[in-house]
């Protein structure tokens, strides 16, 4: 899938010098680039940090299995920060960070007032300022909604040290445009990083290939 990482034009690698390099993974097609996800959160907490409206049993969102964290959408304002960290990932040292993708599973009591107010990543602890959240509303029933995916990084720079570290995450706050809203539920909140290998990362790309002498070529 040309057009990222270190890639190849008829046959050279892109960027590559005229002086040999040492080798490192590049693309050609057919090669898949490798990601790391659906991961759970290891630590979910009602961030008392923004909104109104509190979670109750926030580590409910750590699984899929129907029993859910839940904040009242009672009144008309927003919830608290349901902040999810600690995703467990273990993306090699290095490597290039192409994506960040979040999965909300998540229904609603009323579905034509509630809708996402806020949807933001964490960054060594800090709350980032791009925001995913979407106008569409939440339905009665479960539905797994998508933010970011391959090749959106939100905005940011980011390592894998970032990445791994146990305060990496992503917070969701829910808003309410009336009255009697009833309750708002998120069942799972997952995460799934794409990314390329760093030039210390050698051999296969996921079926790939290795820039030898300017050579982009399988092994």
């Amino acid at each position: 899938m040309p057009g990222r990482g270190f890639l190849f034009k008829g046959g050279l690698c892109d960027g590559a010098g005229t002086t040999p390099e040492p080798e490192r993974p590049c693309l050609l097609d057919g090669d898949v680039m490798p990601s790391v996800g659906p991961n759970s959160s290891g630590t979910i907490t009602s961030d008392a940090a923004y909104g109104t409206f509190a979670w109750s049993n926030p580590s409910n969102a750590a699984t899929s299995n129907n029993t859910r964290t839940v904040a009242s959408a009672g009144d008309i304002g927003t919830t608290r920060y349901l902040k999810c960290l600690n995703f467990g990932f273990t993306i090699p040292v290095g490597a290039v960070i192409t994506g960040i993708g979040v999965s909300i599973e998540r229904s609603a009591d009323n579905a034509s007032v509630v809708s996402d107010n806020r949807v933001r990543l964490v960054k060594s602890g800090a709350v980032q300022t791009t925001d995913k959240a979407s106008a569409t509303l939440w339905l009665l029933s479960d539905v797994v909604a998508t933010y970011g995916g391959e090749g959106d990084v939100w905005s940011g720079s980011w390592t894998a040290e970032d990445i791994n570290a146990a305060d990496f995450g992503v917070v969701i706050s829910v808003g309410s445009t009336l009255e009697g809203g009833g309750n708002v539920s998120i069942d799972h909140v997952t995460m799934t990083i794409h990314y390329t290998p760093g030039a210390s990362s050698k051999g296969r790309v996921g079926g790939g290939s290795v820039c030898r002498k300017r050579v982009c070529s399988r092994v």
